[in-house]
Formats: C-alpha cells, sequence, structure tokens
C-alpha cells in the first residue's frame, strides 16, 4: 500500500520553469494514489511556490551552492526515511547521490534529467566536460533508475554517462490536459487590433534562441499581415532580447510582458505557437498549445519538439537558426486551416495520467 510512503522530490527552488511544472503535477497524482510528498529544495523560492498543495511539506536546505548540500540532504535522508527519492537536474542528481550514500543508500533514487547535457558542455572548457562526464559516470550507475524526459535525453545521457540499457529510461513530461471549455476570455489587449496572433513562450536565455523568432517576425512583418507576437517568460536575456526588439524598430508588433502565471488567455486567443530553441529536451510549451487546439511551429532542435510533433505529423519543424525558414512556416500556418480536435488529441498523449501513471508503476 502507498499509504504514508514518502516520496522525495528534489529541485533547486520552484521557479517557473517546466521541471518544477511537472514536479508539481507528479506530485499532485502521487497523493491522490495514497503517498506523502516532500518537497526538498536548496532555496525556497520561485513563481510556482504560489500554486504548491497545502498538503505538500517543503524543506529547504537554504544553500546557493550545489556541493554544501551534500551534508543536509544526508541529514534530510536520515532523519525523515523517504521510501522513493526523485532528483531533479545535474548537478544536483550528483550531489544527491553522494548524499544517497551517505545517508546508508536508504529508499529507492530515481534521477530525472530534462536536458540534453553534452549541449550544455559545447563551448565550455574541457576540464568541465571532463567534470560532467565523470559525475555523471561514477553517480548515475548508482541509482535505482535513471528517467529521461524524452528519448533524446535518455540517448544523450546514456551516451554521456556510458549507462547499461537496463538502468535508463524515458518517461514523457506528464501533463495537465483540461477538458478545454472555451468561455470567453478576456483577449490580452496587445492582440486587440491585430489580423494574427502569434504566441511563444520560454525562458530568456541562449539555449530558447528568441532573437532568431524575432529575426523570422522581422521577416514577417516587411509582409503587413497585420500579426503581432506575444513572448510569455523572464529570465537572464530578458533585458537584452527587450533592447533587440525596440532596436529593429519592432516595439508595436512584439509584447513581453514577462513571466504569467496563467497563460490560458493568451492558448485561447493564439492563431499560431512558435518555439525558437536551439535545443529542447521535451518541451512542456508545445503540448499545451496542441491542447488548445493552437497549431505548432518549432524548430527541429534535438530533441523534445519532433517527438511531440512525430516529426512533423502534429505541427511543422523547422532547421534552427534559419530565420527565413521559420518565418515562411510562421505565414503558411496562419493561412492555413487546421483539425483542433486532431491536435488536441495528440495531447493527451502525454496527460498526468498516462505520464504519471508510469512513475507510479515504478513505485509500486
Amino acid at each position: 500500500m502507498a499509504e504514508n510512503k514518502i516520496v522525495a522530490i528534489l529541485l533547486p527552488n520552484l521557479g517557473g520553469g517546466g521541471a518544477e511544472k511537472v514536479s508539481i503535477n507528479l506530485s499532485k497524482f502521487l497523493i491522490q494514489n495514497g503517498f506523502t510528498v516532500h518537497f526538498i529544495l536548496l532555496q525556497k523560492k520561485g513563481e510556482f511556490l504560489r500554486i504548491i498543495p497545502e498538503n505538500i511539506k517543503i524543506f529547504c536546505i537554504n544553500k546557493i551552492r550545489f556541493r554544501d548540500s551534500i551534508f543536509p540532504l544526508a541529514s534530510y535522508f536520515k532523519k525523515n526515511n523517504p521510501q522513493f527519492i526523485f532528483v531533479n537536474m545535474w548537478p544536483l542528481t550528483t550531489i544527491a547521490v553522494l548524499s544517497w550514500v551517505l545517508a546508508g543508500r536508504k529508499g529507492k533514487l530515481f534521477l530525472v534529467e530534462h536536458s540534453i547535457l553534452s549541449h550544455s558542455i559545447l563551448n565550455v572548457k574541457f576540464y568541465k566536460k571532463l567534470v560532467l562526464k565523470l559525475s555523471i559516470m561514477i553517480t548515475y550507475p548508482l541509482a535505482n533508475k535513471v528517467i529521461g524526459v524524452s528519448k533524446g535525453v535518455i540517448n544523450d545521457i546514456s551516451s554521456l554517462g556510458q549507462l547499461h540499457k537496463d538502468k535508463a529510461i524515458y518517461i514523457y513530461n506528464p501533463l495537465t490536459i483540461k477538458n478545454r471549455v472555451y468561455f470567453p476570455k478576456k483577449n490580452p489587449f496587445f492582440w486587440e487590433d491585430s489580423s494574427f496572433k502569434i504566441l511563444s513562450i520560454g525562458r530568456f536565455t541562449q539555449e530558447k534562441n528568441h532573437k532568431l523568432l524575432i529575426k523570422a517576425f522581422q521577416i514577417l512583418n516587411k509582409t503587413n499581415i497585420g500579426a503581432k507576437l506575444i513572448i510569455l517568460g523572464d529570465g537572464s536575456l530578458y533585458r537584452e532580447t527587450k533592447e533587440f526588439v525596440k532596436n529593429l524598430g519592432l516595439e508595436n508588433h512584439i509584447h513581453m510582458p514577462g513571466f504569467v502565471l496563467d497563460a490560458e488567455p493568451f492558448f485561447i486567443h493564439a492563431d499560431l505557437f512558435v518555439l525558437s530553441s536551439n535545443v529542447e529536451g521535451f518541451g512542456n510549451v508545445i503540448v499545451e498549445a496542441l491542447s488548445y487546439g493552437v497549431p505548432v511551429v518549432s524548430t527541429d532542435c534535438p530533441s523534445g519538439p519532433s517527438e511531440i510533433l512525430d516529426r512533423g505529423k502534429f505541427g511543422t519543424l523547422v532547421p534552427i537558426e534559419d530565420a527565413e525558414s521559420l518565418a515562411e512556416a510562421i505565414k503558411l500556418n496562419l493561412y492555413k486551416e487546421f483539425d483542433k480536435e486532431f491536435l488536441i488529441n495528440r495531447s493527451l498523449d502525454f496527460s498526468v495520467d498516462k505520464m504519471a501513471q508510469k512513475y507510479l508503476d515504478l513505485l509500486i
């Protein structure tokens, strides 16, 4: 029986990212199935703190540097004795393995990777690449399972860490797919006078490559089709990107309102969703767009978008770093008719009921 069994979910914080959202979805599912859930955070901060269910207990390690968390985490494991432990994202994964070993390897340990780690070390110094590879090769085999959020992620981590095929599995992110009721919601003001409404969501980082999207939109804007673009999210490159929009003279055509906890009004009114990333472990926002019946154009980056869109069956894929191709795909899709139910039904393949059940199967 799951009753009284503790599942500990480790994260750096509860910022508004995909790993955090998925962890909350998973925790709700586990609670419904009789488990007690603990969130272990290095720092108690982030936008999603506002939506954590009250029946989840939060433990804060209160450390900034990952390596300073080894002994506090070991202390938590010894004191609370969780039966199952899910740790998200390197290097917290490696740190947690060390803590778990120090605590006597009690409970089953699952490491969950959300990104293509090999991409993150393409332009770093040799010794940093060596640290990443060695840490994975030494610590990951000790865990009960290593989980990737897509086939591409697990293939990447298996190659980096030379993991045995029985040690690594992939489980797509479990997402809340509502029964979409299209009740009237106020059209975001920026779109009120636009012929076409384009939406993008993602943290402003190098990997998301918003500048590519903006360049593509600049090309599209020259055709005078009356489109306007809204980009939701925050991040380290937010101000730089906003300045880039201003320098191109696109302030009246591109709106960047920052992080929005409830993106539903934007999805409901959007004519098209666009993702311009150079790399994506999965791509939660693509599934969310499909769940509203919104067509998707995405770069064919490693590796989630292609898997979600089934190599283009459920959306349009274009090469990375190709503004002309992205602009052309956006224009074609704005004038194309779509079967909303076809797109919505695809999103159901990634529902919490289907994907979180695979996590539950690991526990029981």
